[in-house]
């Protein structure tokens, strides 16, 4: 039956050339489950050899079996950070570096980050804000994924998880919140600094909160400031121009620097908003 269901939505869909999810919010629990997503593959590996395919886990997944991993159908590496309290931080981090582990090198992206207006699972009445949503996307970019969205209600559907994330917002108002203006900057700010590729560079900040990012090159180091708080890297960048981003109003500004000894401290930013540094030599 599993083969018959992926057959169909193959032939009915292939014409527009969709990026394809095997799914089951799933963390594996059973041979059986294995057993259908090794089905599913088998027939996209057979219609849709050239198509792009990847993975819908359990939210906190961070590895995948090993028969699995090795399928030729199987495109890029995805995984949700979830959507309750604040372990979607830790889940970005966790999962970020248990895929990047991997022996196959894949591109990644966090497909499930939080948005505006969700509903925290823990709390269906407290909604996800865009603050929320710019520290998702950009802790899964500094963490090495790309980020996505999720989520597409129109008013007048039956929403099923209302009771655990409270009521939707109808999508063509969602798009109008800030949290989707927020995702669009960090496209705009990806493609213009040429950061894809960014890896994890924690090792060069203690800082609480504060996530660091650099290219395979060390020719660009991001730096990605929640709280408008000083902290400090570790390496001198005299040698790199800096571009600073209040994240918030999406407006640069010149930030507060100083260099010695192999360290570069960064003063408060005097908004009391997020910001992102980009250094680049």
């Amino acid at each position: 039956r599993v083969r018959e269901l992926a057959k169909y939505m193959l032939n009915r869909f292939d014409r527009y050339h969709p990026i394809y999810s095997v799914t089951g919010d799933t963390n594996f629990e059973t041979p059986r489950v294995v057993e259908y997503y090794q089905a599913i593959f088998d027939v996209l590996e057979e219609l849709a050899p050239d198509g792009v395919t990847s993975m819908h886990l359990m939210g906190g997944l961070d590895h995948v079996p090993e028969e699995l991993l090795h399928r030729s159908g199987y495109s890029f590496y995805s995984y949700q950070s979830s959507h309750g309290g604040k372990e979607f931080l830790s889940n970005i981090t966790k999962c970020s570096e248990g895929f990047l582990r991997q022996p196959l090198v894949k591109p990644l992206i966090n497909t499930e980050p939080c948005y505006e207006g969700l509903g925290n699972f823990e709390n269906p009445y407290e909604k996800f804000s865009s603050f929320d949503v710019r520290r998702a996307l950009w802790s899964s970019v500094l963490s090495g994924a790309s980020a996505g969205a999720w989520g597409c209600h129109k008013k007048g559907m039956l929403f099923l998880a209302k009771s655990m994330w409270g009521e939707p917002y109808d999508f063509q108002d969602a798009i109008r919140l800030d949290g989707a203006n927020d995702a669009g900057f960090v496209r705009h700010i990806m493609e213009n600094h040429q950061l894809m590729g960014l890896l994890p560079a924690q090792e060069l900040t203690d800082t609480p909160y504060i996530m660091a990012g650099t290219l395979e090159n060390q020719d660009v180091l991001v730096v990605y400031q929640p709280f408008d708080c000083e902290f400090t890297l570790y390496k001198e960048l005299s040698d790199y121009r800096v571009t600073a981003w209040n994240l918030a109003a999406r407006r640069t500004f010149i930030p507060e620097l100083t260099m010695g000894d192999g360290r570069t401290l960064v003063g408060i930013n005097g908004s009391n908003h997020a910001a992102l540094y980009i250094f680049e030599k």
